[in-house]
């Protein structure tokens, strides 16, 4: 499942890296739920965020706009083996993570 969604993103990767990184760098008054949201998504393209990869445990902050489980879902993508899925459910996943990262979080941040 991962090849297949490094092949779809491909014609979006860098583009996807390059703006998400410049949002980072040069919003300094970027929300911490937003600059995570952006962090994941760099994560996932398969970039690494100022600062490196860190996972810490989830905060409990009052909800926003973002939905928290939209950077967790990016994150378990790529932990096979963690959930058992269905081919159908890791469809699903799939589309939902490739939504987050083409439009959602461009969209958010």
């Amino acid at each position: 499942m991962v090849e297949e969604v490094a092949t779809v993103l491909e014609d979006v990767k860098d583009e996807g890296l390059r703006w998400t990184l410049q949002v980072l760098q040069e919003r300094e008054d970027l929300r911490d739920d937003y600059r995570n949201l952006g962090k994941t998504v760099i994560i996932f393209l398969g970039g690494a965020p100022p600062g490196g990869i860190r996972f810490l445990a989830p905060e409990n902050n009052a909800p926003g706009p973002m939905d928290v489980k939209s950077p967790l879902l990016l994150q378990d993508l790529d932990v096979p083996g963690q959930f058992r899925l269905t081919k159908k459910e890791e469809r699903g996943l799939q589309r939902l993570c490739l939504f987050v990262v083409r439009v959602y979080a461009k969209a958010w941040i």
